[in-house]
């Protein structure tokens, strides 16, 4: 039997933050960005919180090998600003199954409640979980350093760790649906290469995606730019996140590679959404 609202680990009585259950589970799904390591799937973010401030519920994340991309997505929430941890995305996906159309959650006594129409469902959660198994470093404390890194990546600018601005080498605006179409080519006959080569050479944008085993496939994505010619290759699950957006993006790529860091990739996925990753070196 589904428990009554208002027990005791409750937090914030009635005020709960409330989401539509479709758009928390896209959110929780681009959130952990899953990508193709050796032809299986897997998360990139097994864990996160979900911060609601100014009617938005968001995410902000770096990946589990702490330096090659982070991200923040978000979608619209009302409710009290706050914090709520996720210590296991798949598990709240999985019980956000078994809910009606709008879930409130809320959070309490190491505990995270999910309730819809006529069910509640408890789970564990606080921020001194581990945000991965192979790290001691808590979710809260990823969380912060996340919002540190993704505070320094402006749609123009990159801050150095000197206080320095890198401006991008240059931005290209594009359909979020087209690109999609373009990177899930690298899908193609079971591929699941996870590596796109974008590239800008005579004044033509394009990437290219698989190998010419199973089929290599060129995309062009823009022309006519008035640009260098240019090349890098980006992994990173790419067309999983892009999957949950529409409309137009702005893609920027900065230059690192007086640094030796190679090239980094932002996608502006409207309002304060965006995905920046490092290419392969």
């Amino acid at each position: 039997m589904a428990k009554q609202r208002g027990t005791a680990y409750r937090s914030h009585g009635s005020e709960g933050m409330k989401v539509k259950t479709e758009s928390l589970e896209r959110l929780l799904k681009a959130t952990k960005r899953n990508q193709f390591v050796n032809g299986k799937e897997q998360a990139q973010v097994l864990s996160c919180i979900l911060r609601s401030e100014h009617d938005r519920l968001s995410t902000t994340s770096v990946v589990r090998d702490g330096k090659t991309s982070v991200a923040r997505f978000s979608i619209d929430g009302d409710g009290f600003p706050g914090l709520v941890p996720v210590p296991d995305i798949d598990r709240l996906l999985g019980a956000l199954k078994f809910h009606g159309t709008t879930v409130k959650l809320d959070v309490g006594d190491g505990k995270l409640v999910v309730i819809s129409t006529n069910k509640q469902t408890t789970m564990s959660a606080n921020t001194d979980g581990r945000a991965f198994p192979n790290t001691q470093t808590s979710i809260g404390e990823w969380e912060s350093m996340s919002r540190e890194r993704a505070d320094a990546i402006k749609s123009g600018a990159y801050t150095m760790k000197d206080g320095s601005v890198r401006k991008s080498l240059f931005s290209i605006n594009l359909d979020v649906e087209e690109i999609f179409d373009a990177l899930r080519c690298d899908n193609m006959n079971g591929q699941r290469l996870n590596r796109y080569t974008f590239s800008v050479a005579d004044g033509v944008f394009s990437v290219v995606v698989g190998d010419h085993l199973k089929g290599q496939t060129h995309v062009v994505l823009k022309e006519d730019l008035d640009l260098e010619d240019w090349s890098a290759t980006f992994e990173g699950g790419l067309e999983y996140v892009l999957k949950h957006y529409n409309g137009t993006c702005a893609m920027q790529i900065f230059d690192f590679t007086e640094e030796g860091q190679g090239y980094r990739l932002r996608l502006s996925l409207g309002g304060e959404d965006f995905l920046f990753q490092a290419s392969v070196l």
